[in-house]
């Protein structure tokens, strides 16, 4: 299954944005074996849509099954520096708020 970003202008820069995609993979996820995602049309993405993409779907699921289920194809520098950035802050402890516990005080 292949999920065509349609973005105006051709930049992914809302967190919004980021869950809304996330979902909609997810979802497809769980119908399908593997999902590719076609960034053609996007020229960059923003910190805050490619945490909340990337973070929500690792929160979700492993990287193992998330690299081995989800390609991204025709992916600028851009877009694929803010991925893979969002992936090490995941790795390194950085969370969504809506991810974080909640600390008694």
């Amino acid at each position: 299954m292949t999920v065509v970003i349609h973005a105006t202008p051709m930049v992914l820069n809302t967190a919004p944005s980021g869950l809304n995609l996330a979902a909609e993979v997810a979802s497809l996820l769980s119908q399908t074996e593997s999902v590719r995602v076609d960034f053609s049309l996007v020229e960059r993405a923003t910190p805050s849509f490619a945490n909340a993409f990337m973070m929500t779907l690792l929160h979700q699921f492993n990287r193992d099954f998330l690299r081995n289920n989800i390609e991204f194809s025709n992916t600028r520098p851009a877009v694929a520096a803010a991925i893979n950035a969002s992936i090490r802050r995941y790795e390194s402890g950085v969370r969504l708020s809506s991810q974080r516990t909640a600390i008694a005080s």
